[in-house]
């Protein structure tokens, strides 16, 4: 949840940046499936980023 949370206020800001550097609104349709694709994958790296992490400690 706190992910999802984060990542739709870092999506909002990016929104925002990008529109007032280029001085217009722009469509939120990119930003929306770049959030959705980052939410979406983060289960299963979280999972093999933890999976490598405990066999990196195993070896010490």
């Amino acid at each position: 949840l706190g992910f999802g949370l984060v990542g739709a206020g870092a999506a909002a800001l990016s929104w925002a940046l990008l529109s007032a550097f280029h001085v217009t609104l722009f469509a939120a349709d990119a930003i929306v499936f770049q959030y959705i694709m980052t939410v979406a994958a983060f289960p299963l790296f979280a999972f093999i980023f933890s999976r490598w992490q405990q066999a990196f400690l195993k070896l010490d």
